[in-house]
This record gives C-alpha cells, sequence and structure tokens, in this order.
C-alpha cells in the first residue's frame, strides 16, 4: 500500500510515475518503459478534465488513456476508472495492455483482484479499473465514474451511441474526467458534433494529432519499402512542396506517405486514395472526414489551400482581417444574411481584392441584422468604398436597406434593383465559376472555417448542399463575390483616404 507521501508524489507527477514504472509492448513485441511519444506529450501537459482527441492510426492515445486509467486507480482512493470500446476483440487487447502493465509493475504494488476478463480492482483503498463494449449494458457496476475513456465513439452502435454516451457522461460528477478519443470518419455522427463543439469553444478540449508526429512514420533512403520512383532523388509534387514548406516534413516522411497512398488504391472504390489516406493518417482536421456523396468541389484544390492560409493579423468589431486595404486595389463584399437566431445560420460577409481574388477579410457570425449591416458597412468603408454584394431573397433585403440609410451607393445593381437574386439559374453558374478558379488556382482562401465548408459542400439529387445540420453560409458569401467579379460595377467608385500602411480605418 502506498504511502501518503508516495501518494501525493504520485498524483502530481503523474507522467514521471509512469514513465518510472509502467511497462509496455512496442510495434516489435519488446518489453519497454512506456516513454511518451510526441502526441502524448502534448495531452500529459495540456488536457482538462474534458478532452475529445482527433487522431491518426496508431499514435499510443489509446495506451495513453489506458497508463492514465490503471494510474488513476493505482494511486487515488476510491477511484472508478471506465475505458469503453466498440466491440469484444479491441476490448479484449485492452485490457491484456492493462494486465500487462500491472503485471511489470515493480514491487511492492498494491494488491489487486481480477474479477473477470476486463476488470481489475483494488480492495485496499476501493478503486477499480473497468474496460467494457458500447454493446453491453454496464459500465463501472452503477458506481460513480471517476473517469470515463470513450475509444473510437464512431464506431459505436448508431441505435445506442447517443444514449450511452448520455449515461456514461451523467455518471461522472463535474470534478471527474472524460476523454474521448478516435480516428475520423464522416462529417455527421456525435464525434464529429462534439468535436466541432470543442473547437468552438465547448465543453471538450479538441486535440488535432496528425500523421507526421507519429516518429515511426518515415522511410530512409535506399528503403526496399519504398515506391521505386521514390527510393531515392524526391521530385516533390505543388502539395507536398507546401507540406514541407508549412510543417518542416523531411524527405522520408514524404517518402512514406506515398507509399500509403499507393496501398490505399485498391481500397478506393467511392473515396479517393487521398481521401483515404487523409481518413486514416489526417493533415489538417477540415479534410479528414470521409464524404459520402459527391464533393461539389475538387478536394486536392481545397487541401492545396490548406497548405497556403494566411494568419488573422487583426481582429476587432466582429470582423478578422488577413491583408489590409491598399489604395490600388478595388475590393468586393459577398453578402449572405441569417436572421441572427442563436441556433440558426450564420450571417456571412468575405472581402476579396479584384486583382487576384484573395480573402483579405471576413464576418461570420450570428447578430441581428441591423448590426450585420453595420459590419458590413464598416468593411465597405474600409476596403476603399467596396463593391457589396448582398444575395435576395430574404434578410438580404434588409442589410440592403439598412445600408442605403447608412448612405452606401456601391451596392450591386441588376436592372437598378440591387443584390444577387439567389435561384437555381444563378447558383449553378456561380458554383461552377467558384470550382474553375479553385481548379486554376486563381483564388486565394485564408480562412480554414471557409474551406472546411467548400470541403463538405456536395450534390445530392443534383442540388449542392452542406451536410445535415451544417452551414454553407461563409462559402456562398465567397461565391457571390466571385460571380460579380468581372462586373463593370467593381471599378466605378473612388478611393477614400485611409491609411492602409498603419491599419488605421474609418469608423461607423
Amino acid at each position: 500500500m502506498l504511502s501518503l507521501e508516495e501518494l501525493a508524489y504520485y498524483i502530481t507527477y503523474k507522467k514521471a510515475y509512469i514513465e518510472e514504472q509502467f511497462h509496455i509492448q512496442n510495434k516489435e513485441r519488446q518489453d519497454v518503459l512506456f516513454k511518451y511519444n510526441t502526441a502524448q506529450n502534448i495531452l500529459a501537459s495540456q488536457k482538462t478534465s474534458r478532452t475529445i482527441t482527433l487522431k491518426s492510426r496508431q499514435q499510443g492515445i489509446s495506451t495513453f488513456w489506458l497508463a492514465q486509467a490503471l494510474a488513476e486507480a493505482i494511486t487515488v482512493p476510491n477511484t472508478v476508472c471506465v475505458f469503453i470500446s466498440y466491440e469484444d476483440l479491441i476490448t479484449q487487447r485492452l485490457f491484456y495492455r492493462v494486465k500487462y502493465m500491472f503485471d511489470h509493475l515493480p514491487d511492492p504494488k498494491p494488491k489487486a483482484e481480477h474479477y473477470s476478463a476486463y476488470e481489475i480492482t483494488f480492495p485496499a483503498h476501493g478503486s477499480s479499473l473497468y474496460i467494457g463494449t458500447a454493446r453491453a449494458s454496464i459500465f463501472g457496476k452503477g458506481d460513480t465514474i471517476s473517469m470515463a475513456i470513450i475509444s473510437e465513439l464512431p464506431s459505436w452502435p448508431d441505435e445506442r451511441s447517443r444514449s450511452i454516451f448520455h449515461d456514461l457522461s451523467q455518471a461522472v460528477p463535474k470534478n471527474g474526467q472524460i476523454h474521448i478519443e478516435a480516428t475520423p470518419e464522416g462529417r455527421s455522427g456525435l464525434f464529429y458534433e462534439l468535436f466541432q463543439d470543442g473547437k468552438q469553444g465547448g465543453i471538450y478540449k479538441p486535440f488535432f494529432f496528425p500523421w507526421w508526429l507519429t516518429e515511426e512514420y518515415t522511410l530512409p533512403r535506399g528503403s526496399p519499402l519504398a515506391l521505386e520512383y521514390s527510393r531515392y532523388n524526391m521530385v516533390y509534387t505543388i502539395y507536398e512542396n507546401s507540406l514541407i514548406e508549412k510543417f518542416q516534413l523531411t524527405e522520408d516522411q514524404i517518402r512514406w506517405r506515398r507509399l500509403k497512398l499507393e496501398e490505399a488504391k485498391p481500397l478506393a472504390l467511392s473515396n479517393t486514395p487521398e481521401e483515404l489516406f487523409q481518413h486514416q493518417y489526417p493533415e489538417y482536421e477540415e479534410t479528414c472526414w470521409l464524404i459520402t456523396g459527391g464533393a461539389v468541389f475538387n478536394q486536392e484544390a481545397l487541401r492545396l489551400q490548406l497548405t497556403q492560409c494566411k494568419p488573422v493579423i487583426r481582429q476587432d468589431n466582429l470582423i478578422k482581417y488577413w491583408k489590409l486595404p491598399r489604395g490600388s486595389s478595388n475590393y468586393i463584399i459577398g453578402v449572405d444574411t441569417a436572421s441572427g437566431s442563436e441556433k440558426g445560420d450564420y450571417s456571412a460577409a468575405v472581402v476579396i481584392d479584384s486583382i487576384n481574388c484573395e480573402q483579405v477579410a471576413s464576418i461570420h457570425v450570428r447578430i441581428p441584422v441591423d448590426i450585420f449591416a453595420r459590419r458590413v458597412y464598416e468593411l465597405h468603408k474600409q476596403y476603399n468604398n467596396a463593391l457589396i454584394v448582398p444575395e435576395i431573397p430574404g434578410h438580404g433585403q434588409s442589410v440592403i436597406d439598412f445600408l442605403i440609410q447608412m448612405g452606401c451607393s456601391n451596392i450591386y445593381t441588376v436592372n437598378k434593383k440591387p443584390g444577387f437574386v439567389s435561384s437555381v439559374s444563378t447558383r449553378k453558374p456561380m458554383i461552377d465559376k467558384t470550382s474553375s478558379y479553385l481548379n486554376s488556382n486563381a483564388l486565394i482562401i485564408n480562412d480554414p472555417e471557409l474551406i472546411e465548408e467548400a470541403i463538405a459542400f456536395k450534390w445530392v439529387n443534383d442540388r449542392p448542399e452542406a451536410p445535415y445540420g451544417k452551414h454553407d453560409d461563409y462559402l456562398f458569401a465567397l461565391m457571390l463575390a466571385i460571380a460579380v467579379r468581372d462586373s463593370p460595377l467593381v471599378n466605378t467608385q473612388s478611393y477614400p483616404a485611409e491609411n492602409y500602411l498603419t491599419g488605421v480605418f474609418s469608423s461607423v
């Protein structure tokens, strides 16, 4: 039994305790001390009591949480840790790992009792660790759960995943822990929803671990496993060069990536080898979710856009800026307006530079229409009296009315009526023009959120739409701006006297 001093040490320095005491079998089946890898170190140093992790295959995240649960059960009295997987075979393997860690602890170690093939209890201080499947009906023997670890949630039985997750989460008190981890699936379901909510500041802190954090995912020069054309000298694609530049990837990592893409080719049916690779070995959290149905836009072109996104240089008054206005440029603002309701669609405005079609500023919010109109007018004044392209019918008409009241005259007009009429006859040409710009690399998108909407946008019965429960407002604001880029109206307004070098803007 641990002394109070030892217990205090282990609780405070859990990482040191695990790395000094816990043994695992590595991928070569050798017995080694459990030393955290890069992804595990990030989790250990940044985790909170509620986390959700989107990961690549075989990054050791499940093993990390198993070790955390075992350490908790050993060192903290009256602890109940529950690890839930999705099928019996996986559960058995996970329990074997826990048992291996415990059996190889140095003596003296706490006395344990094995009541089943899935549970270890420590009767001296009333703690236990249980590993079960989502197909079972009992978790933690009805106890209050101190730590719940939920593995591969997208693979849980669809008809029961939400109710099981609800029951588990309600069994964990506010001072307990809930940790969710999985590789990605489609753009729907509980795991996807929780991860996206976490990105928006929800309950679960999101972690994303791309494949290159895993040290073994490399192939050295001359390796017999490497593809013949990659075995020695490498000629990189545009996308590979972008990955190398943005993430400092090595030749050996790109060589490994090419091998995995080749292995995916025989498996590519409704999805391309690149999509299958991104699913198993994510590079961006926006591109790893499998798409069901036909994607509207070229996915490879969108992935390339992600590698080229510039950082936000300024953010205030609900507006994000990537580039300040230049006196030599004309600008266009595409505007898609929603009601402003708390759980409805977003209102979006995208400013593009008409010269190189680059996104330079944006609004993407849920706010009342009159406030949104003021922010759009602010952008209009800042960006050289930019041409505003509001979508109508709908709330866009209200934005037009507010803009006219504020003295704005540079509004896109057809047949003396301001606004861009949205219909089947105008939407498809707008989509085709945006697609052409993407395919020819004539468009620069700087916000990953906008790119994510474009990636998810798909054809359903010859109708373009966002996935169920998701949004396309941001995307349509961009497409509205692109649709009128060649209009003579873009070049009709004079420039204001704002100092774009210092970022001193006129205010509304």
